[in-house]
């Protein structure tokens, strides 16, 4: 268990040593939060799922796939699990390989769904080693997606620390974005270097009107495009990302 000064969050390296077991077993850690009446809610690509009001019918509530978190909240309070290495989680007890549930209840109990060796297909048999889970922990007051979807990002993609060198003044950011609650999924530059394909998330369950701040010596317009870079609107300036949405911008480098 890690605490870093000056960081709202727990670190938690679960390290097992395993016997290669042929057997029928499974891996579950369990997470009692203590958060009454809470909501469990997890991040699926681009989305925010609370279970099981979200689900589709029939939808498996045995466990759920989430991409990076889980959390827990009622209307004060809350906790974000972050799930770098196991994406699988369960709800309110151990259940799946339990049959089928059609219905299931709300509760803060939560298990990482972390092994098992109950597939009867061509899959490896056994699981043996060394094996690490890495889990954060963030308490919180009322549940803020942004928070959140920023906090499962920041956990499962790390920052890379590299050498930097001394004599060179740091290199500045491409560019800022505005409003913060609106997240940069990925930059891609094309056309030769002279523009770039940006991929942008809103967490939040409200519009946004974003700017994307570069240095004032780069003169460049920006446009919703494609996942291929084709300009959909031609007008450059200020654009509006939904609620819950994504899209992608084009920004080219005028000369």
């Amino acid at each position: 268990v890690t605490l870093i000064a000056g960081f709202n969050r727990v670190d938690i390296l679960t390290r097992i040593d395993k016997l290669a077991v042929r057997e029928k077993e499974s891996v579950h850690i369990a997470f009692p939060f203590n958060v009454a009446n809470g909501q469990m809610r997890y991040d699926v690509a681009d989305a925010i799922v609370r279970a099981p009001e979200d689900q589709l019918p029939g939808a498996c509530k045995n466990f759920f796939s989430a991409v990076s978190w889980t959390d827990v909240s009622n209307n004060d309070v809350g906790v974000t699990l972050a799930l770098p290495d196991t994406p699988l989680i369960e709800m309110g007890a151990i259940t799946a390989e339990q049959p089928w549930l059609r219905t299931i209840q709300p509760s803060p109990l939560l298990f990482s769904y972390a092994l098992n060796n109950y597939w009867h297909t061509n899959y490896k048999a056994d699981q043996e080693g060394l094996i690490d889970f890495s889990y954060s922990i963030q308490p919180h007051a009322a549940f803020a997606p942004a928070a959140a979807a920023r906090f499962g990002r920041e956990r499962r993609e790390p920052l890379v620390v590299v050498a930097a060198n001394a004599s060179r003044p740091p290199t500045k950011s491409l560019f800022r974005i505005s409003p913060e609650t609106v997240m940069v999924s990925s930059v891609k530059p094309i056309n030769d270097g002279n523009a770039w394909l940006i991929y942008l998330y809103n967490p939040t369950a409200a519009d946004q009107r974003i700017t994307l701040q570069f240095d004032p010596a780069v003169n460049v317009t920006t446009r919703k495009s494609d996942a291929f870079g084709k300009i959909i609107d031609s007008v450059p300036g200020p654009i509006s990302i939904a609620a819950n949405g994504s899209l992608y911008v084009r920004v080219d480098r005028v000369k």
